[in-house]
């Protein structure tokens, strides 16, 4: 079965919240001193109103309910047209009417939209999804600067190495690890092991690989035990260059 055909079925058989993800929420919305203020000193309810965002990788949909709620004009993609329909019954469940034709099949290294086209561009835990062993993360950034129009932000989540999701992973050189999970290796019916990851090891890393398309690349770290079950993410917002 190959990876659209997993995450397909994982997401058929998902029986989601639809909460939207904590950290995502503090990084649109957070006033921190180390963090740039996305909200330009305005109010939540009309800081992002109209301004054009791209959940890539949207997963289930869950945090496309938050920036609905924040009045963003919402683009999202997924691997499947199967997972778009079922993202699409999702919103409208939660009472979110997004037209189906903004829902589009795609993946991280090929985003069906045209160049800057967004303000902002959000992967939450999904950027780092590698098609096969000779794939690069270079790919997928670079997708990613090209639909965010100069200035725009990027917003994301990616694992780092104490995450649990990757420990036990092979290294396949370039940073890039063929997972064989370790611990909680059942998550999602077994649908990590063999994936590919590009690894990102550390802040420094992330920022060196996004210099050359972003300025500021500001970056956070996540640790939390998980009750044995270890969490650990690197949170990041860049901007475009222009240009």
């Amino acid at each position: 079965m190959n990876e659209a055909a997993k995450w397909t079925e994982y997401y058929s058989r998902l029986d989601s919240l639809m909460a939207p993800n904590e950290y995502l929420l503090k990084m649109l919305l957070g006033r921190y001193a180390g963090k740039v203020d996305l909200l330009g000193g305005a109010s939540w309810r009309t800081a992002f109103r109209g301004r054009r965002v791209l959940d890539m990788s949207c997963g289930d949909g869950r945090n496309i309910v938050l920036l609905h709620k924040l009045g963003f004009d919402i683009s999202a993609t997924e691997i499947s047209d199967e997972i778009c329909d079922s993202v699409h019954r999702n919103l409208a469940n939660s009472g979110i009417d997004l037209a189906r034709d903004r829902l589009r099949t795609g993946s991280n290294a090929a985003v069906p939209f045209d160049s800057a086209s967004f303000d902002f561009v959000i992967s939450w835990n999904a950027v780092y999804y590698l098609d096969d062993e000779s794939d690069t993360i270079d790919r997928a950034l670079g997708e990613v600067a090209r639909v965010l129009q100069p200035g725009g932000w990027f917003i994301c989540s990616v694992p780092g190495p104490r995450c649990y999701s990757v420990l036990g992973a092979h290294p396949l050189g370039g940073s890039r690890v063929r997972l064989e999970p370790a611990v909680n290796a059942d998550w999602g019916g077994g649908l990590q092991k063999d994936a590919i990851y590009h690894l990102f090891q550390d802040p420094a890393e992330v920022g060196h690989l996004l210099a050359p398309m972003f300025e500021p690349v500001q970056v956070s770290e996540l640790h939390w035990d998980g009750f044995g079950v270890p969490l650990h993410y690197f949170i990041f917002a860049a901007r475009r260059r222009p240009g």
